[in-house]
């Protein structure tokens, strides 16, 4: 209401890789929507609404499928790694650590959203908003800190992993920062 009454033109979304559930394959923007919790319920129905709403009142819109986010923040799973390294409390590594993640840095987050908004033409789409690129959980921790410890696995998905070929064709965008820098960046602010 607040958008129709002030005439927004375009609306931005952050939404989550959780609106696709478990996947095997590098996840497209086309694939099925089968969350596994609330929150990624709570994201597929914001989305309909985004989508219902941009249909009825002509508006544009843009979703982002965000994937593993990460930068500065003490909720972030990589700054929990750095602040239990610095405790020398050992990280638990979940079985062998070879789940996959898709792990995107604040900034390319950032930029992402700039494209949207500096795009002119018309646009109603979602877009999957990671690196594309994968890493495992257990290599991850081995680049965070050498005092880790392997445990009895628990159920979690063993791929998250998306594509960004239609977020690089669409608005031109595509990562900047890879994990070592980005990884570099966070370790620098813990020093």
């Amino acid at each position: 209401k607040i958008c129709k009454k002030n005439n927004i033109k375009k609306i931005i979304y952050i939404s989550s890789a959780a609106v696709y559930g478990i996947k095997q394959k590098k996840i497209k923007e086309t694939f099925s929507l089968n969350p596994i919790n609330v929150y990624g319920d709570s994201k597929v129905l914001t989305e309909n609404l985004i989508k219902n709403f941009a249909k009825k009142h002509n508006v544009d819109y843009c979703i982002f499928r965000i994937f593993n986010a990460y930068g500065f923040h003490k909720n972030n799973i990589i700054c929990k790694f750095l602040d239990m390294k610095n405790k020398n409390i050992p990280v638990k590594i979940n079985g062998n650590g070879d789940q996959i993640r898709d792990f995107i840095y604040i900034n390319d987050i950032i930029d992402a959203f700039k494209s949207a908004i500096k795009f002119k033409k018309k646009i109603k789409k979602t877009f999957n908003l990671c690196t594309g690129k994968p890493i495992s959980m257990g290599k991850i921790i081995k680049k965070i800190t050498n005092n880790y410890i392997h445990v009895d696995p628990i159920p979690e998905p063993k791929s998250i992993l998306g594509s960004i070929t239609s977020i690089k064709k669409t608005l031109n965008w595509k990562p900047k920062i890879s994990i070592d820098e980005g990884l570099s960046k966070i370790k620098n602010i813990y020093k």
